[in-house]
C-alpha cells in the first residue's frame, strides 16, 4: 500500500474510533429528508403512529385529560423532500465530469458509473416524487392521530396554505391526498397568481370535492416569507458578509480542513503524490448530494466518502450558517416571525368560536420554520454557537437535519376539555415537546397562549424590519392568511376615498 494512502487509513481509523470530538450520527443540515432526521436505534419513527389518545398515555397524562377531544389544530410545515438547486446541479456535473476526465481512487471508481446530468436543471428545487409521498404519509397520520377530527366527510373547515414556490403548493397537494385517503385522486384543476384549486373524486362514489390552496403573490407575504420583505434582516444579516463570519472561520478552521483533506486524499488515485483537485465548494456539495440522494433512495454513493466525524464537521459549518442567518445567531432572524406566531395565536382562539374551523395548514421554507423554532424559543445553546467552540457543540441542541429537515413541521393540537377548559399539545415531528413553562405535555391552554403572547411580544413588525405600513398589526395577521397586501391597501383606499385606483 501507497505510504499516503497508509496514513489516510490510519487517520480515518483513528477518527472512526473517537479520536476527536465524540457526537450523534452525522445529518445533513437542510438537506437532510424527513425520514433521515430521527435518530438511528431509537422509536422515534414508531412514536409518530400513535393517536393522541395514546400519546397522553404514554406521558402519563391521560387520566387529567378524561372528557376532552380534539376541537382543532395548526400546522406549519417545510415542504417535502426536493431537487437540488441549480447551482448544486451544476457543480454537482462539473464535478462528475472532472472525476471521468481525471479518474478517482479505485475505492471509489464507482462514481465514474453515475449517469451524466442525472438531475434535469429544468427540475431544480422542485418536489421530488420521494417528498410528495412524504407530505401524503404526514396527511394519513395525521387523520389517524386526531381521528374526531375527521368524522365529518370531506375537507371543509379545513384551509390550506403554500407560498409562490410551487413545491410548497404540490407539497400541500400531497398532504391534501393523505387526508383524502387511498381512495381519493386529487388533481389542480385551476390555478391563478393566488389560489391552486383541487378537484378530488372517490373511486366509490360520484362525489367530488374541491379543495383550495392560497398563496400570497412574490413580495406580499409576511406570513409565511416575512424574511423577503424585512428590510432590516435583508441589509443587515442576509446579504451583509460579515454576518456569517463564523461561517468563514470555521471553514478556514481545523476541523473543516481535516475533513476536506481527507476527501481529496481519499479520491486521489493510487500513485498521486497530491490530492485530487478539489476545494471545500465541491467539498459542500458533495455533502449536498449525500443529503439529497439519502432522502431520495435511503443511500447515497456520495456518503461513502465522509467518516462520521468528517461528516459532523461539515453538518457543523453548514449548520453555523443556519444559525446566523435563521436561529439564534442575530435577534432580527427570529423576531421577525412574529406574524406567523400572531396567526397560531388568531387560529387557536377562533378554535373556541368557531367549532367548524377544524384546522389550518400551512407549507413554507427552512427560512419560515427555523426562526418559528428560535422565536418561540426551542433548540437554544448556551453559548452560542462559534466557529471556536465546535467540541462542546458537536451535541448541540440547534441542528438543522434535526429540527429543520425536509418535511418537518410544528402543530399545535387544540383540545376542548369539560367545564370548557383547553389544552394545547404541541407536536414537533410528530413527538411531544414542552414549551415555554409548561410542566404538562396536554399544556393548559392560557399558559401556550401566555408564551406565544411573550414570542411575539407585540409583533412591532414595522419597527423592527424597517417598513412602513406593510404588517397590519396583531389583530390584523389572520387576514395575512386569506389576503393579498395589494388587497389590504385597496381596502384602505376605498375606505377613504371615493375615487379608488383602478388596480383596485
Amino acid at each position: 500500500m501507497h505510504l499516503r494512502q497508509m496514513l489516510v487509513l490510519a487517520i480515518t481509523i483513528a477518527c472512526a474510533h473517537g479520536q476527536g470530538p465524540a457526537g450523534p450520527t452525522a445529518r445533513y443540515s437542510t438537506k437532510t429528508g424527513y425520514e433521515t432526521s430521527f435518530e438511528p436505534g431509537t422509536d422515534e419513527k414508531a412514536q409518530r403512529l400513535r393517536d393522541w389518545q395514546a400519546i397522553a398515555r404514554d406521558v402519563g397524562e391521560s387520566e387529567s385529560l378524561t372528557g376532552c377531544n380534539p376541537a382543532g389544530v395548526y400546522v406549519v410545515h417545510r415542504h417535502g423532500l426536493r431537487y437540488p438547486s441549480d447551482g448544486d446541479i451544476e457543480d454537482y456535473n462539473a464535478i462528475l465530469a472532472r472525476m471521468k476526465l481525471t479518474g478517482v481512487n479505485d475505492e471509489f471508481d464507482y462514481l465514474l458509473n453515475i449517469t451524466d446530468n442525472l438531475y434535469p436543471i429544468a427540475l431544480e428545487g422542485s418536489l421530488h416524487p420521494a417528498g410528495f409521498a412524504e407530505m401524503e404519509e404526514l396527511g394519513t397520520r395525521i387523520k389517524q392521530r386526531l381521528p374526531e377530527l375527521f368524522v365529518e366527510d370531506g375537507l371543509s373547515g379545513f384551509d390550506f396554505q403554500g407560498t409562490y414556490r410551487q413545491r410548497t403548493i404540490d407539497s400541500a397537494q400531497g398532504f391534501i391526498n393523505g387526508l383524502q385517503g387511498p381512495e381519493a385522486n386529487c388533481t389542480v384543476s385551476s390555478k391563478s397568481s393566488t389560489r391552486d384549486e383541487l378537484t378530488c373524486t372517490f373511486n366509490s362514489t360520484t362525489n367530488a370535492e374541491t379543495v383550495v390552496i392560497d398563496h400570497a403573490l412574490e413580495g406580499e407575504d409576511l406570513l409565511l416569507k416575512f424574511y423577503e420583505s424585512c428590510t432590516n434582516f435583508i441589509t443587515d444579516v442576509d446579504e451583509n458578509d460579515a454576518a456569517v463570519i463564523e461561517v468563514d472561520r470555521f471553514g478556514e478552521g481545523p476541523e473543516l480542513t481535516s475533513a476536506y483533506q481527507s476527501v481529496a486524499n481519499k479520491l486521489a488515485p493510487i500513485g498521486w503524490t497530491s490530492p485530487w483537485n478539489m476545494t471545500k465548494d465541491d467539498l459542500e456539495v458533495m455533502h449536498h448530494m449525500c443529503g439529497y440522494e439519502s432522502g431520495f433512495y435511503g443511500s447515497s454513493p456520495w456518503c461513502n466518502l465522509f467518516s462520521n466525524n468528517e461528516s459532523l464537521a461539515v453538518e457543523y459549518w453548514l449548520d453555523l450558517k443556519q444559525y446566523w442567518t435563521e436561529g439564534y445567531g442575530y435577534d432580527i432572524n427570529h423576531q421577525m416571525a412574529c406574524p406567523l406566531v400572531d396567526d397560531i395565536l388568531n387560529y387557536m382562539t377562533s378554535v373556541m368560536t368557531n367549532r367548524t374551523h377544524r384546522g389550518s395548514f400551512k407549507f413554507g421554507h427552512s427560512s419560515t420554520f427555523q426562526p418559528l423554532l428560535a422565536i418561540l424559543g426551542l433548540y437554544m445553546d448556551t453559548p452560542k454557537l462559534l466557529a471556536s467552540n465546535y467540541d462542546v457543540s458537536v451535541n448541540r441542541a440547534w441542528r438543522s437535519g434535526r429540527i429543520s429537515p425536509m418535511s418537518g413541521h410544528l402543530s399545535f393540537n387544540v383540545f376542548q376539555c369539560p367545564s370548557e377548559q383547553y389544552r394545547v399539545l404541541v407536536l414537533h415531528n410528530e413527538l411531544p415537546i414542552k414549551v415555554g413553562n409548561c410542566e404538562d405535555f396536554f399544556c393548559a391552554y392560557d399558559e401556550v397562549e401566555s408564551h406565544l403572547t411573550t414570542s411575539s411580544d407585540g409583533c412591532q413588525w414595522d419597527a423592527l424590519c424597517g417598513t412602513d405600513g406593510l404588517y397590519p398589526g396583531v389583530g390584523g395577521a389572520e387576514a395575512l392568511s386569506k389576503v393579498s397586501i395589494l388587497t389590504l391597501i385597496c381596502a384602505l383606499i376605498v375606505s377613504f376615498s371615493s375615487s379608488p385606483l383602478s388596480i383596485c
